[in-house]
């Protein structure tokens, strides 16, 4: 729920870029898109309210805390997201975008699992850094996949406040990603749960991003 009021939140229009009368956007359109706007906003508060909620039920200060940092990263990635895609090592920035804006969420999610199956930290470390590497991964597929299925077959993607990466270093940093993710999922001991998920995770490059990566 946390994720989903996420994404309704960043679905709203802006409409100052359109508040003229003659900027040719016919009135009925404008006010459809300002409901829809209140909507987008209004649900997306319902569900992080449900989502506080159901974290009070649990009664656990630790879970609480975790997913609580995740909804602040969250806030951070906007609010900082011109200042993180602008600085000099922009496949760095981009990587701490791509967890601030959703890997937070997978990897304090699995961190709070394993903590309340009472694992001893240091399994749960592991689970928070399998959880980063996936979601940054998952960010990061989901950007190349936008990217290379749009009108625009470039060699780059600027999907991102007008911000260009190169879709080579993009392909490099989500193939390391990945990596990094299997490697740790390979270190756990061997079940049909481990296989599966490591599945889950190559499939994010040989599904998503076939036409990428063959």
């Amino acid at each position: 729920m946390v994720h989903v009021s996420q994404v309704l939140h960043r679905g709203v229009v802006d409409l100052s870029i359109s508040s003229s009368a003659d900027d040719g956007i016919d009135a009925k359109l404008r006010e459809d898109l300002h409901l829809g706007n209140t909507i987008s906003v209004l649900i997306g508060d319902f569900l992080l309210a449900q989502s506080s909620r159901g974290l009070a039920l649990i009664r656990n200060p630790s879970i609480t805390g975790f997913i609580a940092k995740a909804i602040g990263h969250y806030s951070e990635a906007e609010f900082l997201r011109s200042d993180l895609l602008k600085s000099k090592n922009s496949m760095d920035s981009l990587e701490k975008y791509c967890f601030l804006s959703g890997g937070s969420l997978l990897a304090h999610s699995c961190q709070s699992a394993i903590h309340l199956a009472q694992y001893d930290q240091q399994i749960q470390t592991e689970a928070f850094d399998i959880g980063k590497h996936i979601g940054i991964a998952f960010q990061l597929s989901d950007l190349l996949y936008r990217s290379l299925n749009s009108d625009n077959k470039s060699n780059s993607f600027d999907d991102i406040n007008g911000v260009t990466f190169d879709t080579t270093s993009m392909k490099n940093l989500l193939s390391a990603s990945v990596g990094k993710a299997v490697n740790l999922i390979d270190s756990l001991d061997k079940s049909e749960a481990r296989d599966a998920l490591k599945d889950i995770v190559l499939n994010i490059v040989n599904v998503q991003n076939v036409n990428a990566f063959h």
